[in-house]
């Protein structure tokens, strides 16, 4: 939010957004869901090569990548992300030489 109280989205941000979203675009062929959904999201991250912290406690934090996704996947697997009633976040290492990426399950919910 800029000091006037207009919000904008940063550049890095909505290059990640496009390129999520085109990446979704590709891959989930389906209507948009409708109704409430639970939405899993594992980020898959290098490993630092001297963590000075327990396990995945390194930046960028998970709330702000996550917000990222959900924005890419409005309209794309649901309609808005205002939808999403359960949230489950986790960052992980990748190990063996994986590549950084990321893990995405949205689900409908029945009425709740």
């Amino acid at each position: 939010m800029t000091r006037s109280g207009h919000v904008y989205t940063p550049k890095a941000t909505h290059d990640a957004e496009n390129l999520i979203r085109g990446f979704l675009k590709r891959a989930y062929r389906q209507a948009p869901l409708i109704g409430p959904v639970s939405v899993h999201i594992r980020f898959w991250l290098v490993k630092p090569k001297k963590p000075k912290h327990w396990s995945h406690i390194t930046k960028p934090d998970l709330t702000n990548l996550a917000k990222t996704v959900e924005d890419a996947a409005n309209g794309i697997m649901y309609a808005d992300d205002s939808q999403i009633v359960h949230l489950v976040l986790e960052k992980a290492y990748c190990s063996g030489g994986g590549e950084p990426g990321i893990d995405l399950e949205v689900v409908a919910l029945d009425t709740i």
